[in-house]
């Protein structure tokens, strides 16, 4: 809604859909434990040609198919709808890394480039890159076998010239690793961050420099990996309704 004006987005059989050919099921190399329903991320960008542009108004998806109509709202097999009681997700815009002004601007070869996060956080990792086609980018962060088994990572194998990606699938960790040929020329490093669209309240101060600081970094980072545990639970954190409760 903008002023009066309401927009309506609706959904139904007129729309098109297709399987991304980017995405690549492969099931080679370490893959996450059992306890994750999610799998890792392969992109092929020398497969997505054909998408580029689609979200423009002039893009040709007539190949496209048309979706299955499931059932109205209320109805099976949806059952009976409840608004959700808990906030939506916000991402952050892309951000820089705190070591950005350190980091290569061509790839290390098997040497890992650790890009470091604020803290201990939930992100989608950016990359522009100009590489030769066929080029492979490994990118997976310092927590990667946190609790002991493999979490996720994604893969990114180039087109030729310069190309951005983002990495949808969110990784957690303290930094984010990756391995570049050393034929990349980097451009940009960069992540988002994602969470809950919702705000701190409330405020606390006291004449002890170390309850302050206790104070802050716990309002920061604690309390946002605890309000994500009610929908996901990284495996350092224990299961569902557990947390670790260290402020850095």
């Amino acid at each position: 809604m903008t002023g009066s004006t309401t927009t309506r987005l609706i959904s139904d059989t007129d729309w098109k859909h297709k399987v991304h050919p980017g995405y690549v099921h492969n099931t080679t190399g370490s893959q996450p434990n059992s306890r994750l329903p999610e799998s890792n991320v392969n992109y092929d960008a020398r497969n997505a040609t054909a998408m580029a542009d689609w979200q423009s108004a002039g893009f040709d998806a007539g190949s496209w198919t048309a979706p299955a109509d499931s059932g109205a709202a209320g109805a099976a097999p949806w059952n009976t709808l409840v608004q959700r009681p808990i906030p939506q997700f916000r991402r952050s815009g892309l951000t820089a890394y705190s070591n950005a002004a350190s980091l290569p601007s061509t790839g290390q070869g098997t040497t890992a480039i650790s890009a470091t996060l604020p803290s201990n956080i939930q992100v989608t990792p950016y990359l522009k890159v100009d590489a030769p086609a066929g080029a492979v980018i490994g990118i997976q962060t310092d927590h990667y076998t946190d609790g002991g088994a493999n979490n996720v990572r994604s893969t990114y194998t180039c087109t030729g010239g310069v190309q951005e990606f983002e990495s949808l699938g969110w990784m957690s960790g303290t930094a984010v690793r990756c391995t570049v040929p050393g034929s990349v020329t980097i451009l940009d490093l960069k992540y988002r961050e994602s969470g809950y669209d919702t705000d701190f309240a409330g405020s606390f101060q006291s004449d002890d420099p170390w309850m302050n600081t206790l104070w802050a970094e716990a309002r920061a980072r604690c309390t946002s990996t605890c309000a994500t545990l009610t929908w996901t639970a990284r495996p350092a954190s224990g299961p569902s309704g557990g947390a670790t409760w260290s402020t850095r």
